[in-house]
């Protein structure tokens, strides 16, 4: 009979029925079953979260490199300048001149560069408000036509 503490104990206050050394042994065999019924992708999948969860500081920074350089390849066929005022800007923003809603990400902006415009902040927010203002216009117009 092997003592107490070779046993996992449960929050609940229970002891597993198993000692320590065959719920790992128990555990591996799951690992092995779930992994030869995984396909080739899947696998991989995996195996980039448990690195992306031991890794976390290099995980950060891939993330980053990616986006610094889909950020820098959507900068430079825009212009790098506001399409507006043409001035530089520090903080931007890509505009869809559809006006649909989109996901936003540097990919899904590459894929749709045609549809895109760069405008600087400022020159975005008075877009926006001129849009709202307009609408507000019509209503009002639609109104007095009713009345």
């Amino acid at each position: 009979m092997k003592p107490l503490n070779e046993f996992y104990q449960r929050t609940s206050g229970y002891y597993l029925s198993e000692c320590k050394e065959c719920s790992k042994a128990i555990q591996k065999q799951n690992h092995k079953k779930l992994m030869s019924n995984l396909d080739y992708r899947q696998k991989n999948m995996f195996r980039a979260t448990k690195w992306s969860l031991r890794n976390p500081e290099k995980s950060f920074l891939n993330k980053m490199n990616y986006y610094n350089r889909k950020k820098k390849e959507v900068l430079a066929i825009l212009g790098n300048k506001c399409f507006i005022c043409e001035k530089i800007p520090k903080r931007f923003n890509c505009h869809e001149m559809h006006g649909r809603k989109h996901p936003i990400t540097w990919a899904y902006i590459l894929k749709n560069i045609h549809d895109f415009v760069l405008l600087c902040n400022r020159c975005h927010m008075f877009y926006h408000e001129f849009i709202k203002n307009k609408e507000k216009l019509e209503r009002l117009k639609k109104l007095e036509q009713m009345a």
